[in-house]
Formats: C-alpha cells, sequence, structure tokens
C-alpha cells in the first residue's frame, strides 16, 4: 500500500463518541437555553417549520438540564480517561500562542508552518480556551439549578451575577464553536475534518504536517530527540507486532464491566431528573430495567455490540492484561 492510501488511527472510537456527545449536547444546551429567554418567540423564529416548540420556556428547561446531564458526563469520562492515561498532549503549553500566530501566517501567505506534534498550537490554546469556559458554564450552571431545588435563597445581587456570568460565558462557547469550525475553511486543515469521523488520517499527511508525532507508542507525551514534544498516545496507532500484545482496557474497564456501569449512571440520572424536574424520568429508570430483562432473556446487548465495534476488549478473552508490568 502506498503512502498516500496508508492510513494512520488519530482518534480512537470512544475519544470520537465523546466528542460527539459533548458537540452534540453543547449545541442543545446552547439551543434550549436561549431559548429559556423570550427571544424565539420575539424574532419570529417559532413561526419557523417544526420549531413551534422553541417559544416555551417549561420543555426548553427541561430539555436544557437532559443535555446538560450528557455534557456535564461527557466532559467528566474526558477528564478522567485521558489524565488517567496520561494523554495530555492537547493540553496548552508556554509558547503556544507565539506558535499559533505564526502558524496562521504560514497558511494565509502560503510559507512553512513550524513542525508539529498530534496536535497543533492553535488546537492546544483552542483546547483551553474551551477548558475554561465549560469550566464556569458547569459551576454556574448547577448553582442557577441548586437554586431551583427549593427551599434554596441565593441573595438577589449574586444571583444576577452568575446568571450574567453564564450567559456571557454562554456567548463565548458560541463564538469558541464558530471559531472552531471556520478554521476548517483553512486548506491546511481539510485533512483533519474527515478523522472526527473516520479516525483517521493519512500517513503522508502526518508524516508532512506533524512530524513530531510519533504514532503508536504507549504512554505520556516526552520530550523527542530534538527537544521538542511527540506525541505517544495509546490511540495514535498500530506499532508492528501490536496486534498480538493484549490490549489494556479502558481505565481497567471491559465490555463486561461498562455494560454493567451504563444501567447504573442511567438509574441514578432517572432517579435525580425525577426529583428535581418530573417524576415522569422514572421512565427512563423502568426503560433501563425492561432492557436489562430482555438482554438476559435473549443475549442480545446493542451497547454491548457498539463497544465491541469500537475496539473494547472482552474481559474474556483479555485478562492477560493484569499480569502485565
Amino acid at each position: 500500500m502506498s503512502e498516500s492510501a496508508a492510513r494512520v488511527l488519530r482518534h480512537t472510537g470512544l475519544v470520537r463518541v465523546v466528542h460527539w456527545s459533548v458537540a452534540v449536547s453543547g449545541i442543545v444546551l446552547l439551543f434550549s437555553g436561549f431559548g429559556e429567554l423570550p427571544m424565539y418567540k420575539r424574532y419570529n423564529v417559532v413561526e419557523l417549520p417544526g420549531l413551534s416548540w422553541a417559544g416555551d420556556f417549561e420543555l426548553n428547561l427541561v430539555i436544557h438540564y437532559v443535555a446538560s446531564v450528557v455534557f456535564l458526563a461527557a466532559i467528566l469520562f474526558h477528564v478522567v480517561h485521558h489524565v488517567a492515561r496520561r494523554q495530555l498532549a492537547a493540553v496548552p503549553r508556554r509558547g503556544d500562542l507565539r506558535e499559533s500566530v505564526a502558524i496562521l501566517r504560514a497558511m494565509l501567505k502560503g510559507g512553512k508552518e513550524p513542525p508539529h506534534g498530534k496536535f497543533l498550537a492553535e488546537q492546544r490554546v483552542a483546547y483551553g480556551a474551551f477548558a475554561l469556559v465549560i469550566a464556569v458554564l458547569a459551576v454556574t450552571g448547577m448553582i442557577k439549578t441548586y437554586k431551583n431545588l427549593g427551599d434554596v435563597v441565593i441573595p438577589p445581587a449574586a444571583l444576577q451575577v452568575i446568571t450574567l456570568l453564564h450567559t456571557a460565558f454562554a456567548v463565548s462557547f458560541l463564538l469558541l464553536l464558530v471559531l472552531h469550525l471556520a478554521a476548517f475553511l483553512l486548506r491546511a486543515n481539510w485533512p483533519l475534518l474527515p478523522s472526527m469521523v473516520t479516525g483517521t488520517v493519512s500517513r503522508a499527511y502526518a508524516r508532512r504536517r506533524h512530524p513530531l508525532w510519533r504514532t503508536g507508542e504507549d504512554g505520556p507525551d516526552v520530550p523527542s530527540s530534538t527537544g521538542k514534544t511527540a506525541s505517544r498516545a495509546r490511540n495514535a496507532g498500530p506499532t508492528p507486532g501490536s496486534a498480538d500484545r493484549p490490549r489494556r482496557p479502558w481505565l481497567g474497564l471491559t465490555t463486561t464491566d461498562i455494560v454493567r456501569l451504563v444501567p447504573g449512571v442511567l438509574v441514578l440520572i432517572s432517579v435525580g431528573l425525577a426529583v428535581t424536574v418530573s417524576s415522569w424520568w422514572l421512565v427512563l429508570a423502568a426503560f433501563v430495567g425492561v432492557n436489562l430483562l430482555q438482554s438476559a432473556w435473549s443475549r442480545w446487548c446493542l451497547l454491548e455490540r457498539l463497544l465491541i465495534r469500537l475496539g473494547v476488549p472482552s474481559s474474556r478473552a483479555n485478562e492477560s492484561w493484569r499480569t502485565e508490568s
């Protein structure tokens, strides 16, 4: 196979699922959050086909709560997953702002970019900005939710500041999202766009634009021989003979573990929303129970099939990982 046709794994299936969970739930949060303001009726958004419901405050509030649970769960998993595996290539570093300017100048003027690892400096800067904005949104959002639980009194002046911060950072999140998408208008970034769907980039592209990205190595980012940093993330791609080695499950979890974990999380979410929003959320817990019963009878589980397709190792086939040093 020619190098131009060869592919390198850049994002595992799990990383892509988490990415799209954050993206979709984040967009839903923005839409439902602005829907709690009287703007959709004021600007006749409700007159658009299929959006007559958009002006319903209560409905938008419920959608906002559900999307926030998905959003925060995906963010929390992302942080724990990558910190536990010491995959920190996307974390901002000193000099990233200066390097980002050099990259942008090179892309606009057709010059030579500085050598990159797995992530560009501008991507690390954007990652840091998203992290800051999401942290403020999460804290202010939880305070606003706590206020709605019942006999909770927050001084009006403090609540006003919290609300203004939440709204301002929601607008910031929207602007960052627009800038994130606008980056793909630059031709140099086009090969990266499909990788969030397929998970791969061409080997030729990786060697040309990411020469410091050492694919297929396990462990954290470490300085390379040139003093730069190179990604040694497990999800970078296979190395010769890697198919013969047992794969360590994600965070020590196998398909069996995750199939047990997810129903437990869904039941807790169901009970929490039933207490804080509506008792109708107990239907989710009932659905989980029915699905567990049918899977025990039929021996078929959609989640298990998806995890296997994403490459999560089964407990039976990969027990030998526990004996690795």
